[in-house]
């Protein structure tokens, strides 16, 4: 009995791991960043000025199999 039912978990251990890898997935996400520059084209490298920027936007992760497609906004 011990050995059957241990038999039976390893199956189902064995085939859920393995079919989770090939089970389509699909995953959304946001991300953003922050863009702190400083470069200057007047020759005045010791300026103390720069400029902050921002970025925002929206990606997306569809696939399975070991292959994925990943587009972001």
């Amino acid at each position: 009995m011990k050995k059957t039912l241990l038999s039976i978990c390893i199956l189902i251990s064995t085939v859920t791991i393995a079919s989770a890898q090939l089970l389509p997935t699909f995953q959304l996400g946001i991300k953003g960043g922050l863009n702190f520059s400083s470069l200057r084209t007047d020759g005045n490298w010791f300026d103390k000025s720069s400029r902050t920027g921002y970025q925002a936007g929206l990606w997306a992760r569809i696939g399975g199999a070991g292959f994925h497609f990943q587009p972001e906004l």
